[in-house]
């Protein structure tokens, strides 16, 4: 089973001055990439609830808002 993409802040975003921080939490930085995409790591397509996800933060805001994105990726051992 997939694991879900968690954001940091639920409803909430941090702000950095003036930016906005969009933040996603992941176990290993797979969970960002289409499992199904036959491609090369490096090529693969991103993950389709991890480009929704982000896109319904982004389109929260007024089209001016200055935005960063944070990716916390929290084991990549495996």
């Amino acid at each position: 089973m997939k694991e879900a993409l968690e954001p940091l802040e639920r409803g909430r975003y941090r702000r950095e001055g003036e930016k906005v921080i969009i933040e996603v939490a992941v176990n290993n930085s797979r969970q960002l990439f289409n499992e199904r995409d036959p491609a090369p790591f490096r090529d693969r397509d991103l993950d389709e609830d991890f480009v929704a996800y982000v896109l319904s933060s982004v389109q929260e805001f007024p089209l001016k808002t200055e935005m960063k994105l944070r990716i916390m990726v929290r084991d990549e051992s495996d």
